[in-house]
C-alpha cells in the first residue's frame, strides 16, 4: 500500500548519517509520482531538515520521524515547511517511545526538549500528527507502545489530541478511516478496555483489561 523512501539516513543504521539528504527533490518527486500513479502513498523517512523540505516539496504523503535535524545533529525547525505540511495535509509521524528514556546526558536532555518542542510546534501549526513508534528496534518492545503516546502529551498535545493521533488521524493517514479509527457503527470494532478515562489522563491506557478484535474479545479477563 505504501512506498517508503529513505530521504535521509537513519539514526541507528551503521554507516548512515541521519543529518544528510540522500535524495534530492527531483528524485523524491519521481518516487512520489510513481507511487501515486500506482495508487500507492509515499512515506518519506526523513530526519534531516533538508530531507523533510525535499519530501514536502515533492509531494510525500507522510514524513516518518520528522526530527528536523541540522548538520551538527541539533534541531533546526523550519516553520515555513511545517506550514506547507499543514496546508497540504502531509502527516508527521514522530516516533516517540522508550528510546527517549536513554537520553540522560546534558546534551541529550537538551536534544529531547527541543524534539518535543518541535512536535508541539507542528501540532500548533496545524500539521496532522499520526502516532507511530519504532517498535521492534532495541529497547522499544511491542508491548509498551502506549508509552509513546504519553510523550505526545509532554510535547504539548492534550490527552484527547494524543489519543486522536493514535486512532482517527492514524487511520486517515493510512487510508483506513472507512474501517477503523473511530467508534462508529459499521466499522471493525477493534477496541480495548482500560481502567479510568484516558481522555483525562493517558496513564489510564495501562493496564489493558481486554482486547476486542472485529467485535470479539480475544485477549483478557472476558476472553474465555
Amino acid at each position: 500500500d505504501w512506498v517508503k523512501l529513505m530521504v535521509s539516513g537513519g539514526r541507528i543504521t551503521p554507516g548512515s548519517d541521519a543529518t544528510r539528504l540522500q535524495f534530492d527533490e527531483p528524485e523524491v518527486r519521481a518516487a512520489a509520482d510513481a507511487a501515486h500513479a500506482a495508487g500507492r502513498r509515499l512515506a518519506a523517512h526523513a530526519h534531516a531538515t533538508a530531507s523533510i523540505a525535499a519530501a514536502v516539496a515533492a509531494g510525500a504523503d507522510s514524513i516518518e520521524h520528522c526530527t528536523w535535524l541540522g548538520p551538527d545533529d541539533t534541531i533546526v525547525y523550519d516553520p515555513a515547511v511545517a506550514a506547507q505540511m499543514a496546508e497540504r495535509s502531509i502527516y508527521a509521524c514522530p516516533t516517540t517511545h522508550l528510546r527517549f528514556r536513554e537520553v540522560n546526558s546534558r546534551r541529550g536532555a537538551g536534544w529531547l526538549e527541543a524534539r518535543l518542542t518541535t512536535i508541539g510546534r507542528m501540532h500548533a501549526a496545524g500539521v496532522p500528527i499520526a502516532f507511530g513508534t519504532d517498535c521492534g528496534i532495541p529497547h522499544v518492545p511491542h508491548d509498551r507502545w502506549a508509552e509513546g503516546i504519553v510523550w505526545l502529551e509532554h510535547a504539548g498535545l492534550s490527552p484527547v489530541a494524543a489519543l486522536h493521533a493514535a486512532t482517527g488521524a492514524a487511520a486517515r493517514c493510512l487510508g483506513l478511516s472507512a474501517e477503523v479509527g473511530t467508534l462508529t457503527v459499521g466499522k471493525r470494532a477493534d477496541l480495548i478496555a482500560v481502567e479510568g478515562d484516558p481522555a483525562r489522563t493517558l496513564a489510564a491506557l495501562g493496564p489493558v483489561r481486554w482486547v476486542m478484535q472485529g467485535g470479539t474479545i480475544r485477549v483478557g479477563e472476558r476472553a474465555a
